[in-house]
């Protein structure tokens, strides 16, 4: 049975409350920040767990998902 979400090389899936931690991390890295498209303020560990879980818990409304 095929997987429409996941091919050779990407698996498309849902965020999950756990990704909370390498979320966290990465606002940590601000050389990582400097080569994205922009740089967030600082962020309590507790305030990543909570934007991580409205996603992980919110049914998809008019095509609008959070993919990883």
């Amino acid at each position: 049975m095929a997987n429409i979400w996941q091919g050779e090389r990407v698996r498309l899936r849902a965020v999950e409350p756990e990704d909370a931690d390498c979320y966290f991390g990465w606002s940590q890295d601000t050389d990582l920040a400097r080569a994205d498209y922009s740089i967030d303020f600082p962020m309590l560990r507790e305030a990543v767990r909570k934007w991580a879980l409205e996603p992980a818990t919110k049914e998809p409304k008019d095509d609008v998902y959070r993919w990883l």
